[in-house]
């Protein structure tokens, strides 16, 4: 089962309706392309943050926004990358 056929939290706003309701809220194109939606793989694989933003950024890269904005979610994910790498460099 995936994430998005889970119940919502009750304090979320998907599931009171103030955010707004459909696809683009709940299964954005830009996330559920292929045979998994993006939220599913995070939620499976339970990557540590920031990488679940890494996963989210390359996943959608191109498809959010159309081709040109596919450099600003791969810097995105860049950005989140590095971060990740400096804490861990910090810890060791």
């Amino acid at each position: 089962m995936g994430f998005h056929e889970r119940e919502y939290y009750d304090d979320d706003p998907r599931s009171q309706g103030e955010v707004g309701s459909g696809e683009e809220i709940n299964h954005p194109s830009h996330y559920t392309f292929g045979k998994y939606e993006v939220v599913d793989v995070i939620y499976d694989w339970q990557p540590p943050y920031p990488l679940d933003n890494v996963i989210k950024y390359v996943a959608r890269a191109g498809k959010k926004g159309g081709p040109e904005k596919m450099l600003v979610d791969l810097k995105k994910a860049q950005f989140y990358l590095n971060y990740y790498i400096t804490q861990k460099e910090k810890e060791a």
